[in-house]
């Protein structure tokens, strides 16, 4: 079945700020090359800003073709599609793009006004979900992301072999304030309990960020609210014992009421944060279970199982199965 009968021709699919260096972007990344890999339609990258391709976070496979936001305005048909993240609505694009819309939700705190008139929306985690339904009467499926299990190291150390007291900080918004704030409360309930911090700079490649944490034993999160927070399960997946607030999308993948994979509370109880880090820094039997459990948990977050989640969502949204089978993949020459 074509994905357009009525042009008879296959479309092209625009995926807003494929290339920035986001794990939300880079999802939706993801999905444009799905959605071109099993139904033949072509890739556009979408650049927000010129510089955004300039890192090397991820490594990308598609995406030679790229334009600007105005440009795929003036270009786009009946026949594509859209696949743009949330933070971009305040274009509200769909009231605007002429073909088929599709959202994968993977926040709430990026857009001051969800743009409500795509085709389709996928949340990213039950807390999105419930926010989604109850904000915006919206009933969505979930589609968990996934991590690079292929990207850790050849050989990492095991979790008593690490630097004692050695941990990697999890900064996001207002991250400097709030670790300041942490290192002043843990100096006033535990004056005693040393511990060295290490920050891993932004656009660090993904591959070099993951040999870090391996590096060290604890991984410490400090991000208010996240739709689902990959960090914290990467760290997982390295063994480092993790510690911080659960901001309601890591509630997705952490077991903490009978410590099984780490240490969460919630945001802003700091006082409860430091006590729980200093539980943890203290008991290194409890540390260790930490790690294997989470590295368990980590396994589950697999590409395969994105993909998978994935393509049954396409073939809804394109309202006919995969064709990978039947027409090759193409993408178009750069103009």
């Amino acid at each position: 079945m074509n994905a357009n009968p009525e042009k008879g021709a296959l479309g092209r699919v625009f995926v807003v700020g494929a290339h920035r260096p986001d794990g939300g972007t880079y999802m939706a990344y993801q999905i444009g090359k799905l959605a071109c890999e099993n139904w033949g339609h072509e890739f556009v990258s979408v650049e927000v800003s010129p510089e955004e391709g300039n890192h090397s976070v991820w490594a990308y496979e598609y995406g030679s073709c790229k334009v600007t936001m105005e440009e795929m305005m003036q270009q786009a048909s009946r026949s594509d599609v859209l696949i743009c993240n949330p933070s971009f609505s305040s274009f509200m694009w769909g009231l605007s793009f002429p073909g088929r819309k599709l959202m994968y939700v993977q926040d709430m705190k990026t857009y001051a006004i969800l743009d409500g008139f795509f085709d389709k929306y996928v949340a990213v985690s039950p807390f999105v979900g419930e926010f989604l339904r109850r904000t915006y009467g919206m009933a969505v499926p979930v589609v968990d992301p996934f991590i690079h299990h292929d990207h850790l190291p050849d050989q990492a150390p095991a979790w008593k072999d690490r630097p004692e007291r050695s941990v990697v900080v999890g900064l996001k918004a207002h991250g400097d304030r709030f670790l300041d704030h942490f290192n002043a409360v843990m100096k006033s309930d535990y004056p005693d309990l040393d511990y060295s911090t290490t920050i891993i700079p932004p656009r660090t490649p993904q591959r070099d960020f993951m040999k870090i944490v391996c590096g060290h034993r604890y991984f410490l999160w400090l991000s208010a609210v996240e739709g689902f927070g990959l960090p914290p399960l990467e760290a997982m997946m390295c063994g480092a014992a993790v510690a911080g607030f659960h901001g309601g999308g890591g509630n997705s993948y952490y077991r903490s009421g009978w410590k099984q994979n780490a240490l969460v509370c919630g945001y802003p109880d700091f006082r409860r944060l430091a006590a729980l880090f200093a539980e943890l820094l203290t008991d290194d039997g409890l540390a260790e279970k930490l790690s294997r459990n989470g590295r368990k948990t980590a396994s589950g977050y697999t590409y395969k199982k994105f993909k998978n989640a994935w393509i049954k969502e396409l073939a809804s949204f394109f309202e006919c199965p995969p064709e990978s089978t039947k027409r090759p993949f193409s993408q178009p020459e750069k103009p």
